[in-house]
């Protein structure tokens, strides 16, 4: 009767982890752009999450290398901070959405991006939670828009001074593929995100994290592994860990400076 086998020594289970992890490819950010705006599909790949510490480059990522992406897409910037320069020149100033869809504008009269309108968020709390719930109302009736928040725990969290409208967002969600509608939502505060900015997103952009607790919530993450956390934590400035196809795809990138800026267009 032959021996049973001997179990694998941690040691040998713990190398066969970092070589696996080791080989996530580091891709300039072209070719991550090119692989990203083939696989994101409003009907079918429709939403991003973005988790990164303060200052670590997410609003860059997003706005400047994502939502370009989106050019010809009506896209709604959510400004709930008010605060952030990256969004300077982004999208036209707006207090609330038009109800005259420019998107029927014959095609020769359209620009790139005159359809991204940037919500400048009231200060008082119910006048701004009416306003952003008014116009995810919009977004999800009419369809077809991209909807970038800069931190999502802004509009999710029901303490003040957040806003509380997650039901709208959760709408965005779960039934935006439907509607053709997506989300890119950022946050410095993993920890504090509802289950569905994990399990949702087709692609997960992972900034350097070095908490403890929220690696905890990063495994909420489909396809990422408990062994991608070093990864995370060995980030730099501007670089991520991107999964996507749950976790068909991976990549490790640097957004580069990308210093085009979008007109200011005041309204």
């Amino acid at each position: 009767m032959p021996a049973p086998p001997r179990p694998v020594a941690r040691e040998t289970r713990e190398l066969e982890s970092l070589l696996q992890v080791e080989r996530i490819p580091r891709k300039d950010w072209e070719e991550v752009s090119v692989d990203i705006a083939k696989k994101w599909k409003p009907d079918d790949s429709p939403h991003h999450s973005v988790i990164c510490l303060t200052g670590g480059g997410k609003s860059y990522l997003c706005t400047r290398g994502l939502l370009p992406m989106r050019g010809w897409r009506r896209v709604l910037i959510l400004d709930v901070k008010g605060d952030d320069d990256t969004l300077d020149g982004i999208g036209r100033r707006v207090r609330q959405l038009p109800r005259k869809d420019p998107w029927k504008k014959p095609w020769g009269e359209r620009e790139a991006n005159h359809l991204w309108y940037r919500l400048i968020v009231y200060d008082d709390i119910a006048k701004a939670r009416e306003q952003v719930r008014n116009a995810l109302a919009h977004v999800y009736k009419q369809g077809d828009w991209t909807v970038f928040v800069d931190e999502t725990r802004h509009l999710t969290d029901p303490r003040p001074p957040a806003l509380n409208v997650r039901a709208y967002v959760e709408q965005l969600w779960l039934k935006g593929r439907s509607r053709r509608v997506e989300v890119v939502g950022a946050t410095q505060a993993p920890r504090w995100m509802p289950s569905s900015f994990y399990d949702q997103p087709s692609f997960v952009w992972i900034g350097r994290i070095n908490d403890e607790r929220a690696h905890q919530r990063l495994r909420e993450i489909g396809g990422l592994k408990r062994d991608h956390l070093p990864v995370i934590q060995r980030l730099q400035k501007r670089e991520f860990l991107v999964v996507g196809d749950s976790g068909g795809y991976t990549a490790i990138t640097r957004v580069p400076d990308l210093s085009k800026k979008y007109p200011t267009k005041e309204g």
